[in-house]
């Protein structure tokens, strides 16, 4: 089963928005992502390249609203790109789901903030800047 390019980006959002561990450097980062992607959409991770679905492999340089330039690595830049579908996903999402995908019992108002809480460290900063929180 091959993708469109629409889908994928969908999936994209999706994967950041309900697994913030794909943020994480853990040799598991991806597994819980792909077993939803399976189960909601009966894709296997041959159909999807994980690691290249949420990294370029590029840094990227940022504009902050300060305008302050930052060099960040390519899943944060990706994150940056698409900061308002994400944004857009995490809270149009029922709390059941993020409780459930974030492993949570409780969804906190400030639920970006939640969600960059539950990302790596080395991540956090620039996410913070990013989502000026």
């Amino acid at each position: 089963m091959t993708l469109s390019p629409e889908k994928k980006q969908e999936l994209m959002i999706m994967g950041f928005a309900y697994f913030p561990e794909v943020l994480n450097s853990s040799q598991t980062r991806y597994n819980r992502f792909a077993e939803w992607a399976f189960k909601n959409y009966n894709l296997t991770s041959t159909a999807i390249s994980m690691k290249g679905m949420f990294s370029t492999g590029e840094k990227g340089k940022i504009r902050l609203a300060s305008g302050q330039i930052i060099t960040v690595s390519s899943p944060v830049m990706l994150v940056y790109q698409n900061k308002e579908a994400i944004t857009e996903c995490i809270l149009d999402t029922d709390e059941s789901t993020l409780c459930s995908t974030w492993l949570t019992s409780d969804i906190e108002d400030d639920r970006i903030g939640q969600w960059i809480k539950l990302i790596n460290l080395r991540y956090q900063a620039d996410l913070r800047l990013i989502f000026n929180r």
